[in-house]
């Protein structure tokens, strides 16, 4: 009877040890539970993070773009520009040179009406003389 006491204290003392094994074992795995939801908690925030970074940087990457399309459009528009005023002031300097040559022409033709006029005078005081 003393014998069977003395074993039953033993296993229940052996029992008492795996028990408290058993919580230390169930502690840890809490722990190790806890850990890694925060060790995944992280990883999402990080995740996060690294989306809200890619998309700010789409943005800028659309923003730079926008910027340099604007700017090649502003370009081509004042080529075009550029262009059609110097077409403008070509035909405004053609017709300026026309009527400048047109000027001298009937200058020269009145500066020789003159001579001839001048000529014809002179020969008309000779005959009279």
């Amino acid at each position: 009877l003393h014998s069977v006491e003395i074993n039953i204290n033993i296993k229940g003392q052996h029992i008492q040890t795996l028990q408290s094994q058993i919580n230390q074992c169930q502690n840890e795995l809490t722990r190790l539970r806890q850990e890694s939801l925060k060790l995944t908690e992280n990883q999402t925030l990080k995740v996060g993070q690294e989306l809200n970074l890619m998309t700010e940087q789409q943005n800028l990457r659309d923003r730079r773009n926008e910027k340099q399309q604007l700017k090649q459009t502003i370009s081509f528009s004042n080529l075009e520009s550029y262009s059609e005023l110097h077409k403008q002031y070509r035909t405004e300097y053609d017709r300026m040179k026309y009527s400048i040559s047109k000027l001298q022409h009937n200058r020269q033709n009145l500066l020789k009406k003159r001579q001839d006029e001048k000529v014809d005078i002179e020969n008309q005081l000779a005959i009279l003389r």
